[in-house]
């Protein structure tokens, strides 16, 4: 199963990578909302974990919300979970969201768009 992260913290964003990489997931990363979407097009990942608080240009409104929805307009049986440092309220088109240092609720939703594909 393919997974985007998308996040501006590539550390984070890549040490996440490698404990999906280590259960067998096919991962790939952005640094923005562009990336992101064009990524979409052509790996169509099943599940994305996207940052809240994507750092664009001070104009753009391309935070992690925005690109929730846009996934979920193109996109909409791709799961989104929708993660931040900080408590959140939620966003309707998310399938799921948590606080980054959850990693095990993160792994969690992985494992079910796992299963939801698979039967």
């Amino acid at each position: 199963m393919r997974v985007l992260i998308v996040d501006d913290d590539m550390r984070l964003a890549e040490s996440v990578g490698w404990a999906l990489d280590a259960r067998g997931y096919e991962v790939y990363f952005a640094t923005t909302s562009q990336m992101a979407l064009e990524l979409m097009d052509e790996y169509m990942p099943e599940a994305v974990i996207t940052d809240w608080d994507l750092k664009q240009s001070m104009e753009s409104e391309e935070n992690g919300d925005w690109l929730t929805r846009e996934i979920k307009k193109l996109w909409p049986t791709t799961g989104v979970l929708l993660w931040s440092g900080l408590t959140r309220p939620p966003v309707a088109e998310a399938d799921s969201q948590i606080v980054k240092t959850d990693i095990d609720e993160m792994l969690a939703f992985v494992e079910y768009e796992k299963e939801v594909r698979e039967g």
